[in-house]
Order: structure tokens, then C-alpha cells, then sequence
């Protein structure tokens, strides 16, 4: 298990009396807790599921809870991949801007803060400390700020932008001054009203150029997968290992069926490749399958029961 505490507090006349108003505070709470799940999501997958407990402070002249986000880690999963990239709870939040980063890069938050609507115009990989990270210039003044892959990628995703925003939301209304965020006992960030409409009135980076086709091909699943509501599987596909969207199929229905999803299983489909080129520059590719056209199960041989029974306890 992975876990992160951090201190959250919402500051303002409106919050003397150690209230907040439930209109404020729920959309804020469900917000940090869908950014949390969506960046563990995006960067874990099927190696650890999220949990997000808040507990309230109410001695302050303000509203101030602590957030706890903890990761059960699947640790078959990891004994039989011997995975070791399971992301822990403290990146996640550093990603997000929630946590200070030692290797001074700035989190979402802070990025979005920093960009106030100007465009990027150009992001490099760069290497530092062995460590690879982006180094993202504006259009204008030639400003340049440092921050990780990850970073980089959560700001591309409307989902986690959007989420962000009704964290801070609250900071824009009558009668709140500002949100802190607090590392062992030291405020890390602070947020005040001006920055708050900035991060609100962000609008997330657009794709400058989509296409994709559909083709015909053969899959083999790559790795187990633990989590029975999981909508994206990793397959190999030729010689990658890419995650792909399975949400349209009955891909996981039919393996629950047959009791497990099996190493090696081999699937004949239907993918949708989209490739889209970034502002930045950056391709990317998304994979969807659409439609299974043929299935053959992997040969059940004791060497290669690596898969996920959906009958064993979890």
C-alpha cells in the first residue's frame, strides 16, 4: 500500500464560523477525489486502485480538512510482471500540483496557473538528474517552466483540467480569499482569488490535427488485468505492448465466462487507430477495439497461469 497526506484549507470571512456551504465544499471534494482516480487511472491502470479519505478540521477560523490518498497496490500483479512502475500516491499528487515536487518541476495546478491562456509554443524532452522531463516555452516572452511527462499529459486531458477547476472554484465566489495547501506544517501553495479565476477560466489544450483508420488485426493479451470494471486491457500488438479501450466490446463478459483472462489469449479484431498531433508537436496514439472477429484461448498450462481467475476472491 502507497499513501500521502496533505492539508487542504479554504480561507475567507464566509468561513469564520468554521462552515462552508455544501454548494461549495461537495462539487470540490468530488473533484479532488475524480482527479485523483483519473490520474491513477491514466498512469497505473490495472496495477492499483485509489482511495481518497478526507477528514475535517474545524478548530481554525477557516475550512481546513486533510486528504489521505492511498493505493492498494495489487501485489500478485506485481510478483508475477515483477512491474515495478506502480506510481505512488505522493507522485500523483505532485503531478497534480496538490504536493511540492523535489526536483523542481510545477505540478498542473501551478502550470495552469502559470500559462494564463498563452499558448505553448514549443515543449522539449530533456534529461535532468537522470530523470526525463518537459521543458514547455510560451508564446510571447520566451518564458520556459520544467514539469514531468505526466504533467504535461494530465493538462492535455479535459477531464482532469476540469476537475481541477472545481477544486478552486470555491476561491472565485463572495466572501473566500484563498486555498492553501500544507506539507508538514509549512504552506506549500497558496492560491488567492486572482489566480482562481485564471485556473477557472483556463481552457484546455486542443488536438491541432486528428486522424484514423480502422484495420484488421491480431492481439494477444499482455498482462493480467485485476480489476473486473476495468475499461482498457494491455495487449501486444506486433512488437508493442500499448493499452487499448475495450469498452465497446464483450471482451471482459466472455472472458468472465471462460473463468480468467489467460497470458497470450489471441484475439482477431476490429482496432481503431487514432493519431492525433498535439500544439505541442507530440503524437499520440489511441487504440480502440471494436469488434472481436475471432478468439482462440491460450493452451491452460501450469508455466503460464498468469491470469486473473474472476472467481478467486480479490
Amino acid at each position: 500500500m502507497s499513501d500521502y497526506s496533505v492539508r487542504i484549507r479554504y480561507d475567507g470571512p464566509a468561513l469564520e464560523g468554521h462552515s462552508m456551504d455544501v454548494n461549495h465544499l461537495a462539487p470540490a471534494l468530488l473533484a479532488l477525489g475524480d482527479t485523483c482516480k483519473l490520474a491513477n487511472k491514466k498512469f497505473n491502470q490495472d496495477r492499483a486502485s485509489v482511495r481518497v479519505l478526507v477528514n475535517a478540521n474545524i478548530e481554525q477560523n477557516c475550512f481546513e480538512f486533510n486528504i489521505q490518498l492511498i493505493l492498494d497496490l495489487y501485489e500478485q500483479a506485481k510478483l508475477l510482471l515483477g512491474n515495478p512502475d506502480v506510481v505512488t500516491a505522493k507522485e500523483i499528487l505532485e503531478w497534480l500540483g496538490i504536493v511540492e515536487t523535489s526536483i523542481g518541476t510545477v505540478g498542473l495546478i501551478r502550470l495552469m496557473r502559470w500559462l494564463k491562456g498563452r499558448e505553448i509554443s514549443s515543449s522539449e524532452l530533456v534529461t535532468q538528474d537522470g530523470k526525463d522531463l518537459v521543458k514547455i516555452t510560451i508564446t510571447g516572452d520566451n518564458n520556459t517552466v520544467m514539469v514531468t511527462p505526466q504533467t504535461l499529459e494530465l493538462l492535455k486531458d479535459p477531464k482532469a483540467v476540469k476537475s481541477i477547476q472545481e477544486v478552486v472554484k470555491p476561491v472565485t465566489q463572495t466572501g473566500y480569499e484563498s486555498l492553501e495547501f500544507e506539507q508538514n506544517g509549512e504552506v506549500t501553495d497558496k492560491i488567492n482569488k486572482d489566480d482562481a479565476k485564471v485556473i477557472v477560466e483556463y481552457e484546455h489544450e486542443e488536438s491541432a490535427e486528428e486522424a484514423s483508420q480502422v484495420v484488421t488485426a491480431w492481439l494477444q493479451v499482455y498482462s493480467p488485468v485485476y480489476d473486473t470494471d476495468a475499461t482498457t486491457w494491455r495487449f501486444s500488438y506486433g512488437d508493442i505492448h500499448v493499452y487499448m479501450d475495450i469498452s465497446e466490446t464483450d471482451i471482459e463478459e466472455r472472458a468472465f465466462e471462460r473463468g480468467g483472462a489467460m497470458i497470450n489469449d489471441t484475439y482477431k479484431v476490429r482496432l481503431e487507430i487514432t493519431q492525433t498531433l498535439t500544439e505541442s508537436g507530440k503524437l499520440t496514439n489511441h487504440y480502440k477495439i471494436l469488434e472481436v472477429l475471432d478468439f482462440k484461448s491460450r493452451p491452460n498450462q501450469p508455466s503460464e497461469q498468469a491470469g486473473l481467475n474472476f472467481n478467486d476472491e480479490q
